[in-house]
Order: C-alpha cells, then structure tokens, then sequence
C-alpha cells in the first residue's frame, strides 16, 4: 500500500505542483496553510519530494518579489517598505506551512536574492535605496517626527532595513554611501544616539 501511494504521489507530484489554477503558486497566495501543510507532509514521504515543492517554492518567491520590484519601479521610496513587506510573508509561509524546513528557507533566500538585485528604474539603486532608507531611521528627529515609522520602533526598523543587506549583492556599493552617510551624521550631530548606531553596524557585521 505504501509502495502504491509513493509511486502515485511521484507519478503527479509535477502536475499537481505546477497546476495553474489549484497549484502551489495558488495555494502560497491565498495562504491555504492546512492545504499547504497536508503537502509537505505528503511529500516527504518522497525522497526528492521536498525538494521538488522547495524548486516551485523558489520560482513563486522570485515571481512575487520580482513583482514589487516592477509595480514600485515609479515609486523608489516605497520599495524598500514593500521588500521588507514581502520577505516578512515569505518568513511566515516557511515557518507556518514548511515547519522551518531549511530547504524551503535556502529557497526563499534564493529566489529573494534573484529578484532583490534587479536594475531599479531612476537614479538611486538598490545599493543606494537601501542606504537611505537606514540612514532615514539613524538619523535624530523631534519624537513626533517618528510617527511616521508605524507600529514598529526604530530598533525594529533597523533589523528590518539591515535583513535586506544580506541579500544584496553589490555590498561595496552600498559599504560607501554607508561610510559617507555615518560621517555626515556623526560630524554634523545628526545621529540619533550611540545605541542606534552600534546595532545597525552589528546587523551589517552578523
């Protein structure tokens, strides 16, 4: 019986992973996550199971990053928010539907990279945008001006902003306007304290 159920599960694992209108792609939109955690448990019964739905996996995590890339492409000052946005989705579909499986996890981190890095239409690129978008949270305001943060603290706006950088593959274009950025704010008094300071250079250095 278990021989039986194997072989039926391989035999339409591609089909069933790939289906346009009840695939995986479909079924990680919509968060089915009883339907996706029934797939993994599935799967692994598979010995290349897991790693067949963490292939698709990837191909949906490029498509729907690549996504934000293009819609915020008029809106460059929006995309760092709409990454952090989107990373955040993807952490919780590996955790809550994927148990954390590490294969999932280097999967997300693949596909994420991909389209992370591609060319950004205007003058700033990611490198740059990135490094703006940190230098915005470092820099010292009235209390009332960061109101515009949101829910999340500045510390929570950092290790935000910082988890992009790994996927970043320019890092010595970003490193300068970084060293150029922190001058500026430690010579013109504009920092927003030690404490700030010292965990964004810890999250780029982790």
């Amino acid at each position: 019986m278990k021989v039986c159920e194997e072989g039926l599960l391989a035999s339409t694992q591609e089909d069933v992973l790939s289906d346009a209108g009840d695939g995986l792609a479909t079924l990680l939109k919509g968060y089915a996550r009883h339907d996706l955690l029934r797939l993994y448990r599935l799967y692994s019964r598979l010995p290349e199971g897991l790693a067949s739905a963490a292939k698709h996996f990837r191909g949906y995590v490029t498509n729907e990053a690549t996504g934000v890339m293009e819609s915020s492409k008029s809106k460059p000052k929006q995309l760092i928010d709409s990454l952090i946005k989107t990373l955040a989705q993807f952490e919780r579909l590996v955790d809550e539907c994927f148990h954390g499986d590490n294969l999932f996890k280097e999967s997300m981190n693949s596909g994420f990279e991909q389209a992370s890095n591609v060319m950004v239409q205007g003058k700033k690129k990611m490198p740059e945008l990135l490094c703006d978008a940190l230098d915005h949270i470092l820099r010292k305001k009235p209390t009332t001006a960061r109101i515009g943060l949101g829910m999340d603290t500045p510390e929570e706006k950092i290790d935000s902003i910082t988890k992009l950088f790994v996927f970043l593959r320019d890092k010595d274009v970003f490193n300068e306007f970084y060293r150029k950025q922190l001058a500026k704010r430690l010579l013109l008094g504009r920092s927003g304290g030690d404490e700030l300071e010292q965990r964004g250079l810890s999250n780029l250095k982790a």
